[in-house]
């Protein structure tokens, strides 16, 4: 398949699909004399991989680092499967509650809208499989570095980071490759590195991607300025993939 009917397929963007490639994360099996990118079933099988991972909200990093780490698939593609028979189980409860309405039989259930049970089971395979899988290394040198740390290095990172959050968030009706958002994106990728752990342009792209699906970075990026999230997040694609 070339790369437009792998696109058209599966909804990943062309763009996307080259960016997988420059990143190593998935290779055509061939360049045709042309230039374009030929995917046949051994590319098509790990992005089918891949496409499972981003279900989970996996960063494309953490991706590579598992595909890269010789994870055990069947366990895995178990584990998925069971996820989608409670998210199909969760669908099929919403649709009989519309039945019954359209019938105008009364009702007023809602526990068919409580996603509690899909979320306990998607962190709990998240976690085995970063607990068994995901030790990378750069966890490992953040593990190293911030054990040591002690009350002037935090505050020190806060003031750091608080500036670029207020920053980016003063700029943010800016278009995000402006030459100052840019700036602030190099600082953030400077900051990691510093305290943290060696960031690459690499790492950097993946971490974008994970403020944007964990709630838990939304919310805290969000506090400094609505959307900022969003747009720090194409800001740091765009520096990541000039």
């Amino acid at each position: 398949m070339y790369i437009q009917e792998v696109a058209k397929e599966s909804g990943i963007s062309v763009r996307t699909l080259r960016y997988y490639d420059e990143i190593g994360l998935l290779k055509p099996d061939e360049i045709s004399p042309s230039g374009y990118r030929i995917y046949r079933e051994q590319a098509l099988k790990r992005l089918q991989r891949i496409l499972f991972y981003r279900e989970l909200d996996f960063p494309l990093e953490k991706i590579k680092q598992l595909l890269a780490s010789g994870a055990d698939e069947e366990h895995q593609m178990r584990g998925q499967l069971e996820l989608l028979r409670l998210k199909q189980k969760r669908l099929e409860g919403i649709i009989k509650l519309l039945e019954q309405r359209l019938k105008g039989e009364a009702s007023v259930s809602i526990k068919e809208f409580n996603m509690d049970e899909i979320k306990a089971h998607e962190d709990k395979y998240r976690a085995e499989v970063e607990d068994k899988y995901g030790q990378s290394e750069a966890y490992q040198e953040s593990q190293k570095r911030t054990s040591k740390y002690g009350e002037k290095d935090w505050q020190a990172i806060k003031q750091a980071s608080d500036a670029i959050y207020q920053g980016l968030a003063k700029r943010r009706h800016q278009p995000p490759e402006s030459e100052e958002v840019q700036g602030l994106i190099s600082d953030w990728q400077a900051l990691i590195t510093k305290y943290f752990y060696p960031c690459s342009d690499e790492i950097l792209a993946s971490l974008g991607e994970m403020y944007q699906a964990d709630e838990r970075f939304r919310d805290n990026i969000d506090q400094y300025g609505e959307g900022l999230t969003d747009f720090m997040s194409e800001a740091i694609r765009i520096y990541t993939t000039k």
